[in-house]
């Protein structure tokens, strides 16, 4: 059976109302297309779409099912490599690099002219620089992908939830900061900022150094495979 544009054109629409991404749709649309090519001309286009849906993926109610597997292996996927990045920079060389940065980290932190303000806009200047790693992804898979979100009309990559997970991994840990200090502490960041050791404020730079280029190795992996792809 040799598919009309129209039912090509169905086919995507009907696929694309059970699946919220793209590389499920194209994945589930490839296997169908195929499967419908190798149907005798005599079976109805209808009738053969139930029947692969059926057999392949175990009912139309499935279909969410197996897109929803394959978000939470991707995503896991994601996660253990941003994870081995870490770990990676306590290893030579990446460690000695991270050594001497820290090392000069703290000799600044220590001046006198190293205020909260400037180490509140570092974080800032952390925090947007994981943020413009994002948006380039989102540019880099095209500028047809790109004006698709920006009016809704594309589907987004299952990636997109990985890369927005792994950027706000550290909330966590900046919450818990939060309610300690609201409910125990209780001083300001300000006067925490002021009360606090050199060494603490070196470490939590570095933490975010480590975070960002971990989440840009994560990154640098998925770019590669959208040229390849």
């Amino acid at each position: 059976m040799k598919l009309t544009t129209d039912q090509q054109k169905y086919l995507k629409e009907y696929l694309g109302g059970y699946l919220d991404y793209r590389e499920t749709c194209a994945e589930f649309y490839d296997h169908i297309v195929t499967a419908l090519e190798n149907t005798p001309e005599n079976i109805s286009f209808n009738t053969a779409l139930n029947n692969i849906i059926d057999k392949d993926f175990g009912g139309l109610a499935n279909i969410p099912v197996i897109e929803a597997r394959y978000r939470q292996t991707t995503l896991w996927e994601m996660k253990k490599r941003y994870w081995n990045y870490i770990k990676a920079c306590f290893k030579f060389p990446l460690a000695g690099i991270f050594i001497i940065s820290s090392v000069i980290g703290y000799f600044l932190v220590k001046q006198v002219w190293f205020n909260f303000p400037m180490f509140v806009w570092i974080g800032i200047a952390m925090s947007l620089t994981n943020s413009l790693l994002n948006y380039i992804w989102y540019i880099k898979q095209g500028y047809v992908v790109w004006f698709g979100y920006l009016f809704n009309r594309t589907k987004r990559s299952v990636k997109d939830n990985g890369f927005i997970l792994l950027r706000s991994s550290p909330t966590p840990v900046l919450i818990l900061w939060a309610i300690v200090h609201q409910f125990f502490i209780k001083d300001t960041p300000a006067e925490w900022f002021k009360n606090a050791s050199p060494l603490v404020l070196t470490l939590i730079l570095t933490a975010g150094a480590i975070h960002i280029l971990s989440f840009y190795k994560v990154h640098r992996d998925e770019y590669k495979v959208n040229i390849a792809a």
